[in-house]
């Protein structure tokens, strides 16, 4: 969860907020996949509330032969080996977690993320099992390859996708679209809920109309939008706007090698609040990518001006939008970005606008919760 610098660790922090802010008891395992700052974790639910685990990869000879061949197949663009559905998720992952459930007697489980599913299977109907999906993983790799992109991650195939969802009682889809594809899949055989990302509120005060900020994690399509921004976008702003600058932040700057007046990168920074309070204007002019941009959400509940684009604005109300500017040609993004500069007045109508939007964001979120967690008092 910490630091909580990309939207899945975000997404993960705030709903286990908002759960708890619901007023349930949650304990927290980390598999630990990757480093973290497990002190905060423990720190942010509680010592007794917080156990952790070593990552260890499916121990099975299928799985170990598929990731040998991976690692010939998954850096170039002509061919794809999916995973399996339970590559990730090792048995002592699984009974790690069954120990747990003896001493502590869970009522529910909510596993996050679907290659985690397979402790889902080891319990059965007395306990509500709830499955946050993030995002869609059915040939995942399709969406990088086709940009000539090597796909790092997790993809499988539609069938081990929907064997994922069935393992649920709930599934829990981070946005509309990817919910109603959920349940075309598994053809209304379980609950879908969509609950967006629940965003910490901080109506930061408006102080420079000069400045956009991109804040994005180092993966490929992140850097592809800033890259693309910078040559195509970033001169037609200057050109109105002589002294308009282009903050970025997070990881996205260890990848970049930028010396372009106007543009500042600080790299990752300590708390959300720092690198928003230094622009207005926040873009993501991302054109690829699925799930919803948890950094739209989280720009708007900052009170900050957000320019993106049709592909960034997935999963967010549009009709009558008044609440940011999706502009998706190079031309209409730079001038929306320029009108705000010029225009101090509208700025702040669409910062205001987008942090109204925000709180109703959060409060759909925090029903649908309790919503799905009401489920288990049905079960018992």
């Amino acid at each position: 969860m910490h630091p909580s610098n990309q939207g899945n660790r975000a997404r993960v922090r705030s709903l286990c907020h908002a759960i708890q802010l619901a007023g349930h008891e949650v304990d927290f395992l980390n598999v630990i996949m990757e480093a973290g700052d497990t002190d905060k974790d423990r720190l942010f639910v509680g010592d007794s509330h917080y156990h952790s685990v070593e990552f260890n990869f499916n121990e099975a000879p299928l799985s170990i032969v598929r990731r040998f061949v991976k690692k010939f197949t998954d850096r170039q663009f002509m061919f794809y080996v999916n995973n399996g559905l339970d590559d990730y998720c090792s048995i002592k992952t699984v009974n790690f977690v069954k120990d747990l459930d003896q001493v502590r007697g869970y009522d529910v489980l909510w596993v996050e993320y679907i290659f985690f599913s397979r402790i889902l299977e080891h319990f059965g109907c007395e306990k509500l099992k709830v499955l946050d999906t993030h995002d869609r993983f059915t040939d995942r790799y399709k969406l990088y390859i086709q940009n000539h992109m090597p796909y790092r991650w997790f993809s499988v195939s539609g069938e081990d996708e929907k064997k994922a969802l069935l393992r649920a009682d709930v599934i829990i889809a981070i946005q509309e679209e990817e919910g109603r594809i959920f349940e075309h899949l598994i053809e209304g055989q379980r609950r879908v809920s969509v609950i967006g990302h629940h965003v910490t509120l901080s109506k930061l005060p408006l102080s420079n109309p000069k400045a956009m900020l991109f804040l994005a994690s180092g993966n490929d399509l992140n850097i592809m939008t800033i890259q693309h921004f910078i040559k195509e976008i970033f001169p037609m702003v200057r050109r109105e706007v002589s002294d308009a600058e282009l903050i970025i932040a997070g990881s996205v700057c260890n990848h970049l090698q930028v010396e372009a007046a106007g543009i500042r990168m600080i790299g990752i920074v300590e708390t959300l609040e720092t690198a928003y309070a230094m622009a207005d204007i926040v873009i993501n002019p991302i054109s690829k990518g699925t799930g919803l941009k948890i950094k739209n959400v989280e720009a708007l509940a900052f009170h900050r001006a957000l320019v993106t684009s049709s592909n960034g604005a997935e999963g967010l109300d549009c009709a009558g939008n008044t609440h940011f500017i999706v502009a998706d040609e190079p031309e209409e993004c730079a001038k929306a970005i320029v009108g705000l500069m010029k225009d101090e007045a509208q700025l702040a109508r669409i910062a205001d606008s987008g942090y109204s939007y925000a709180q109703g964001f959060n409060e759909a979120a925090a029903r649908e919760i309790d919503a799905v967690l009401s489920l288990e008092k049905i079960m018992r």
